[in-house]
């Protein structure tokens, strides 16, 4: 089935329009997705007809050492190649993303060698990996593999699973972590999960952001098949961050649901059953913008009041906020964090262990704007996400993506792309691949994963996977 994702959120006279997209075009407003839905759809200041089968629009300093054999090597600041030890020490000029990996001729170590830990100067990933070395001999290599991401290395962490320490989430090892990922839209193509997310893998993506519903829209997702969904993620080694949408755009769209359905949703016997105890894995993103236009002001009270029962629920995972306005933001309020709307949500937390989500569109169009954006949160100590972006939102609606990849690579923030595939036709310049077909690679597609501070290029396995 064909989605449909047509953006038709105007917030009148002065500003521009906005949305995220649905995919299976049900939501009226920014980022819904589902099935066939009314057309119309009333949005604040006007009403725009949405045509098509659906409704509307719509993450240092210091270095890392490995020892191999005789060889160590100790890796410098800057983007990662690899260096190599001869039965001496030896240093890398250029030590970075990828961590530090060492290469011994002439070495007699086997089996498996720590490697020293640290953050590396990278502006896409500090480094601590586990170096494997072989038996050795003249001339052998033993060459170190490391593909997981680093950070504290603090041999005290006692992390239960991601947490977020200022603008920074680290992993269960205490390892800071940047994801790099792509949505998946497991509600509405439940056959094609564990083929994207092996295909995400095979790309280099490090993190899903996974499509789920409530039963408040559709088809609710049970905790049995979110516990085969977790299981598929760590085949492939991705952390699998989790959201609804049932309640997309609520206030603007005349199908969602109230934002408290995604709550009862976490806290419901099976579905809590199946992530507790995966918190070194799972990331719970509360509800997919949960918030339009019109209902906006209920952001900040919602989340603090949500946070709290899920903690009360037994939860201890990284919780996840979509930012208003049908996650644009476009009133600032988040971006500003006016009257302390996003400060007072982390205050509410007793775990204070909240990430802030962004939805990037055709809002955020030019560079200044992306870069003001994530310049002016980070200032206020607060961690954040683009949880969604393409390189445009349908026709005449440009994104800054290539500023929005470069800026979160270079703040060492998180990004993950929308989506994998099944846009409608009219949408079809937002899908990742073609048909879900990792080796047709659309033209936003090629640029997520192959581009300049592109996944391929800066993603880092999480070293929870260790």
């Amino acid at each position: 089935m064909k989605l449909s994702h047509l953006d038709s959120m105007s917030r009148g006279a002065p500003v521009p329009r906005v949305g995220c997209f649905f995919i299976l075009g049900a939501l009226l407003g920014c980022s819904a997705e589902g099935p066939d839905q009314p057309d119309s759809v009333q949005t604040s200041g006007s009403t725009t007809l949405s045509s098509g089968v659906a409704s509307t629009a719509t993450s240092g300093s210091g270095f890392s050492s490995a020892t191999n054999g005789n060889a160590t090597t100790s890796g410098g600041f800057g983007m990662g190649n690899t260096t190599t030890g001869t039965s001496s020490n030896s240093s890398g000029t250029n030590a970075g993303a990828g961590g530090s990996t060492s290469a011994g001729e002439s070495s007699n170590s086997s089996g498996d060698t720590t490697a020293g830990t640290g953050s590396t100067g990278s502006p896409f990933g500090s480094v601590s990996g586990t170096t494997m070395g072989t038996s050795g001999g003249g001339g052998t290599d033993n060459t170190g593999a490391t593909n997981t991401t680093g950070g504290t290395g603090n041999p005290e962490c006692d992390a239960v699973g991601f947490y977020v320490e200022g603008s920074s989430v680290y992993d269960v090892n205490c390892n800071e972590f940047l994801m790099r990922g792509v949505n998946v839209p497991h509600a509405w193509y439940t056959s094609n999960t564990q083929g994207s997310f092996r295909d995400a893998a095979s790309v280099g993506a490090n993190t899903v952001r996974v499509v789920l519903a409530t039963g408040g829209q559709w088809s609710r997702t049970s905790g049995s098949t979110i516990s085969q969904i977790i299981s598929w993620a760590k085949e492939n080694q991705l952390v699998a961050m989790l959201e609804v949408r049932d309640s997309t755009g609520f206030g603007e769209s005349a199908a969602a649901v109230h934002p408290s359905d995604a709550v009862s949703y976490w806290t419901s016997n099976d579905v809590l059953s199946a992530i507790t105890g995966q918190e070194a894995y799972v990331m719970v993103n509360i509800a997919n913008e949960p918030f339009g236009n019109t209902e906006s002001s209920q952001w900040s009270s919602f989340h603090q009041q949500a946070v709290q029962t899920l903690r009360s629920a037994g939860l201890k995972h990284l919780l996840v906020v979509d930012a208003p306005n049908w996650g644009q933001d476009w009133e600032e309020t988040m971006r500003n964090n006016k009257n302390n709307a996003a400060s007072s949500i982390l205050d509410a937390d007793p775990d204070r262990n909240v990430l802030f989500s962004v939805h990037m569109y055709d809002i955020y169009n030019t560079a200044n704007t992306v870069t003001s954006y994530i310049d002016t949160f980070l200032g206020h100590g607060l961690p954040l996400v683009v949880g969604e972006f393409a390189a445009d939102h349908g026709a005449g609606k440009n994104v800054d993506e290539g500023t929005i990849m470069s800026k979160a690579a270079q703040s060492r923030i998180g990004y993950i792309g929308w989506s994998w595939s099944g846009n409608s036709a009219d949408l079809s310049s937002l899908d990742i691949t073609n048909n879900f077909n990792v080796n047709s690679l659309t033209t936003w597609g090629s640029t997520l994963i192959n581009g300049a501070s592109g996944i391929a290029e800066t993603a880092q396995t999480c070293s929870c996977f260790q």
